[in-house]
């Protein structure tokens, strides 16, 4: 989870460097390929509120440093206009479409594990069901 918020933070600040004078229409074009899809998002498992805002702040830092917005506003409501996933937004939709291609495979294998008592408490699946809900 960190090496990926510091990848998100120096993505964050080269597509700044490199696009700053583009239109909105670039930035938001940008944001949506390198920051709505966070790898791996469905499979983290966050062992304390603490991680979880981190990442939620570092999102949003991004989001400032490739639309050049600083100050007091809602970054919520800017995502809101402009159509984006803002980070819970982010986590349920990976996690629901991870959830979802697990429980659906026809792959016998995955099938199997999916009917075993240790595939219900497993902690990634029991956070999957804690955002999902």
């Amino acid at each position: 989870m960190e090496r990926r918020s510091r990848d998100m933070r120096v993505t964050a600040n080269m597509l700044h460097a490199r696009f700053s004078k583009a239109s909105e229409y670039v930035h938001l074009h940008l944001f949506r390929t390198f920051f709505n899809q966070v790898y791996c998002l469905g499979l983290w498992v966050v062992g304390t509120k603490k991680y979880e805002q981190k990442a939620k702040v570092t999102l949003n830092n991004c989001f400032r440093r490739v639309f050049n917005k600083w100050g007091i506003f809602s970054v919520s409501h800017e995502f809101v206009i402009r159509g984006l996933q803002t980070w819970n937004e982010l986590r349920r939709s990976a996690s629901y479409s991870l959830y979802t291609r697990i429980v659906q495979s026809d792959n016998e294998i995955v099938s199997a594990i999916c009917n075993c008592a240790t595939f219900t408490n497993n902690p990634i699946i029991c956070e999957m069901r804690r955002i999902l809900m």
